[in-house]
């Protein structure tokens, strides 16, 4: 057993009890005597009842929260009895961290990025129906925690509360809700209303067509397009994986008043609660070979391993890869697939090729620097000097092109957006470059107060790039960076005094590989242009020739939820 707990290391412990819960063995992450200790007073009678189980009904199984240090870790375990010995298995689940803490007066006392402005805050002082509220708390410190639907600011979310020594909040958008709510609508104007209001909940601009019902918000910037029958839908910002079902939602709505409509739209098949196919379509036969013979059969027979939403599928006559995404409703789930196998076997032989450009070239042009390093500390002559020199920079150029492209890679990747506060995320990034600027000859001044737009980790890289730009190609003296609220949108612009564009490049700079002069990759106005179009945005260029340059960015504003922020369940 000690081997085979070796072998599997850090993702699962095993452990031996005797009768009574004594540990005989034990590699969980924490020093007990016995089985019951592992766990705080509040859990005890679950972790004795696991005992009990496995010694009545030969084996047990469930979850508990162990004390690891101070962390309070969760664990599944499965417990068997074996020659009057219990022999145990634990494996680590992965936990997400709380939305935010309070103390059991209800004082924020902790917060995650998107609910810090909380802090020093009361939640009671939010909530309208305060005694609902209070029994949701009550049975969370009764049970160890407790789940319940609710809306803050009529966005449908999960509210989950877990009770340790303090109140921690989870809070999640209902996105399976907002989808029942499409599916039941009973008409062209409601299931427009139900879209409409799920793309309000997440912050996105549309143009959206339903049979007759023309709507549109916000509608600049980056959109992704999805068509469905009788209608469309431009939605502008980041494509959320989840918003896949939309057109399900929306055609299923549509078959309760219009038959057939789901019909050939999709490949779909309908499962019943255990899993097993009750239906298919003739799509779903063209991508899977299967026909009538698959009915009743057990969808794991032929959806297999995989990570997340994408899987690999057995169908009758080729193994492939394939998007899931399905709805639950009625008490059968909609199943839709999408063959995506070209683009998975593109995405790993990139993302193979980045790994050895990444990491590889790079750190071998990290060792070629150290070497000219100690080349330059022997005695060159002045040509020698100038050879070492220009190896260096164009290493030093190649580290950077490789540096661009894993921005590009990171750019491809599908991330959630959230609310960033870009003033001290500027003040921060200015004062990076003050050193960099100061040696030439440049001074860099950031006005930007605090506020809230719709971005994701890697705004970062967009001022990063532009105010690099101006710094290594502008001849600049002096850079001022600035930000004004518009409506809806929070414009930022960084201006320098330099020699300026001229006209007739104007309209080629975001484009990828232009550069004015020959250094550089000519990559970074490019990547600066794909994050704007990501966050449902944009940026322009404002110059002339000797009279400096302007760069305009509008950004869309998160809302700042503390001045209406309310709790209802």
């Amino acid at each position: 057993m000690e081997d085979i707990a070796r072998l599997l290391g850090r993702d699962y412990s095993f452990f031996k009890l005797d009768e009574r819960g004594n540990f005989i063995l034990n590699t969980l992450p924490c020093d007990a005597a016995t089985f019951i200790e592992i766990v705080g007073d509040e859990e005890k009678a679950k972790a004795a009842k696991l005992i009990y189980d496995a010694l009545s009904k030969k084996e047990a199984e469930g979850v508990l929260h162990i004390k690891n240090d101070d962390a309070i870790e969760k664990y599944l375990f499965r417990l068997i009895l074996k020659d009057d010995e219990i022999l145990g298995v634990a494996k680590k689940i992965d936990e997400e961290k709380p939305s935010f803490i309070t103390d059991f007066m209800g004082n924020v006392i902790q917060a995650s990025k998107e609910w810090e402005w909380l802090l020093g805050s009361n939640i009671f002082d939010e909530i309208e129906g305060k005694e609902r509220f209070f029994k949701l708390i009550s049975e969370a410190i009764e049970r160890g925690e407790k789940e319940e639907k609710g809306e803050i600011n009529d966005r449908k979310v999960r509210i989950k509360i877990r009770a340790a020594n303090e109140l921690q909040f989870y809070i999640k958008d209902d996105f399976e809700e907002l989808l029942k709510d499409i599916v039941k609508s009973k008409s062209e104007k409601e299931i427009m209303e139900n879209v409409c209001r799920l793309l309000d909940s997440f912050s996105y601009g549309y143009e959206i067509k339903i049979g007759n019902e023309l709507r549109s918000k916000d509608n600049e910037g980056y959109f992704f397009y999805m068509e469905f029958e009788g209608g469309y839908a431009k939605i502008y910002g980041e494509k959320r994986a989840e918003l896949d079902l939309l057109p399900l939602a929306i055609s299923i709505a549509m078959q309760s008043f219009k038959k057939d409509f789901l019909a050939e739209m999709l490949p779909l098949c309908v499962l019943n609660g255990n899993g097993n196919i009750v239906s298919i379509n003739k799509k779903f036969s063209e991508l899977t070979g299967y026909g009538e013979e698959i009915i009743g059969e057990n969808i794991n027979k032929i959806s297999l391993d995989g990570s997340g939403e994408i899987k690999k599928w057995k169908g009758k006559n080729r193994t492939f890869w394939a998007k899931e995404k399905a709805i639950k409703f009625g008490g059968k789930t909609y199943l839709i697939i999408e063959d995506v196998t070209k683009e998975k076997e593109k995405m790993d032989e990139n993302e193979f090729l980045n790994s050895i450009l990444r990491h590889d070239i790079f750190n071998k042009n990290q060792i070629a620097l150290g070497y000219i390093g100690l080349l330059e500390k022997t005695n060159l002559n002045k040509k020698q000097k100038s050879y070492v020199e220009k190896a260096k920079t164009g290493i030093e150029e190649g580290n950077r092109l490789i540096q661009s492209i894993r921005e590009l890679n990171e750019i491809r990747k599908e991330r959630k957006l959230r609310k960033i506060n870009v003033g001290k995320l500027l003040r921060d990034i200015c004062s990076s470059f003050e050193e960099e600027a100061k040696k030439a000859g440049i001074t860099i001044s950031c006005n930007v107060k605090n506020a809230t737009v719709i971005a994701d980790e890697l705004v970062s890289e967009i001022f990063s790039n532009i105010i690099k730009n101006s710094i290594e190609h502008s001849n600049a003296s002096h850079i001022e960076i600035n930000g004004r609220n518009l409506d809806g949108a929070l414009e930022i612009t960084i201006e320098d005094d330099g020699r300026g564009i001229p006209k007739e490049f104007l309209e080629d700079v975001f484009k990828q590989g232009w550069r004015r002069d020959s250094e550089g990759s000519g990559l970074g106005l490019y990547i600066v242009k794909k994050l704007m179009e990501r966050y449902g945005g944009n940026v322009r260029i404002e110059s002339e020739e000797g009279k400096g340059t302007k760069v305009v960015l509008h950004f869309r504003k998160g809302k700042q939820e503390k001045d209406f922020f309310k709790i209802r369940l």
